[in-house]
């Protein structure tokens, strides 16, 4: 698999490509195994924020998009 993560601010983005079964094994990993809710962030006004974990975009390709 290859992958880069963006991170701005309290929003981070992960984009990763690999096989199919990387994919679901990754995808299984990040949206179920890990246990995002058990850590909560406290914001500068002292209020708490969840985490989460949202799957926002997926594709299957037959080709590598990202440069390595």
């Amino acid at each position: 698999m290859t992958g880069c993560v963006v991170l701005f601010k309290d929003c981070n983005v992960v984009v990763v490509e690999g096989g199919v079964k990387q994919q679901k094994k990754y995808r299984r990993l990040m949206l179920n195994r890990i246990k995002w809710e058990e850590d909560v962030v406290k914001d500068s006004d002292a209020s708490e924020t969840p985490n989460k974990c949202v799957l926002v975009w997926e594709e299957l390709s037959s080709r590598e998009i990202l440069v390595k």
